[in-house]
């Protein structure tokens, strides 16, 4: 969809607002949904990828300077989307270069 390219961008910048309200109150946990796979209407394990991405590089950044811990909530219905063989797929995108 050429939305994706925005929903990726609204998305990061979303989750960088997260961030530095989590900086400004000293918390060092995250805890969130799979952003973009609803309104978005990103394919789940797409909206995954590009979630984990964004943590990625706010994770890297000064940003992310407080982040200890990072859970992100997978409903049980949207669970078996992401079979182990997709999260290995998704997680070779996403580990350290």
């Amino acid at each position: 969809s050429t939305l994706f390219p925005y929903t990726t961008l609204f998305r990061s910048a979303a989750i960088e607002g997260i961030a530095e309200s989590l900086n400004e109150h000293r918390m060092n946990t995250l805890t969130m949904p799979v952003m973009g796979s609803g309104h978005g209407g990103m394919p789940f394990p797409t909206a995954v990828l590009f979630n984990l991405l964004a943590l990625r590089s706010i994770l890297a950044d000064d940003i992310g300077r407080n982040l200890r811990e990072v859970r992100i909530v997978v409903t049980e219905n949207r669970a078996s989307m992401l079979a182990s063989s997709t999260m290995r797929d998704i997680i070779s995108h996403v580990a350290p270069e």
